[in-house]
């Protein structure tokens, strides 16, 4: 089937989105003490979650294999996939998929990345349940949809793989012109 042949919707057909909820400081702890609270884009640098909150009386969870969106903010767009259960700010939405390959869905929101941070607007910048529910897609059938997001999936670990060893390079050339331009 060609990709003209994919049937068309908006992305608020195949998935659940779970608005994040604000949870006074005096309801978090740095302790370790409870679920972890994320906030925001801070919470995964590096694109690895990375919780400093936590909460003991969580309010709005996401699952694991949650996309969480930040929809609030300077980091608008920027999105990770949940590795487990985590309570989430209002700063943050996450997509559950109901029909579609997770990994597909998960891709497909990276790819939307640039779109959801340009939509941002007002004082603070955001976008609402309606901007996500609304963005069209094209929806290969479900084995399609696995194809591609191993596909891409792999693509992924290829430019992981080659970062890592550019930044190995890198070291290596720092570390050999320091030795040849500092000896005395």
């Amino acid at each position: 089937m060609s990709e003209a042949a994919w049937p068309s919707c908006v992305l608020g057909e195949g998935i659940q989105l779970i608005s994040g909820r604000h949870i006074q400081a005096s309801g978090c702890n740095t302790d370790g003490f409870g679920m972890p609270y994320l906030t925001g884009p801070e919470d995964f640098p590096n694109h690895r979650i990375q919780a400093t909150k936590f909460v003991s009386r969580p309010d709005a969870v996401c699952e694991p294999g949650d996309i969480l969106l930040v929809v609030k903010g300077s980091g608008t767009g920027k999105m990770i996939r949940a590795d487990k259960q985590y309570c989430i700010s209002r700063q943050l939405m996450a997509i559950r998929s109901t029909i579609w390959s997770n990994c597909f869905l998960e891709h497909f929101i990276r790819a939307c990345e640039e779109h959801f941070s340009s939509a941002a607007s007002g004082l603070i910048p955001g976008i609402s349940r309606i901007d996500i529910l609304e963005t069209p897609i094209l929806v290969p059938a479900v084995p399609q949809q696995r194809k591609i997001a191993r596909i891409l999936t792999t693509l992924d670990n290829v430019i992981t793989q080659a970062e890592a060893l550019i930044a190995k390079y890198q070291a290596i050339k720092q570390g050999l012109m320091h030795d040849l331009f500092t000896r005395g």
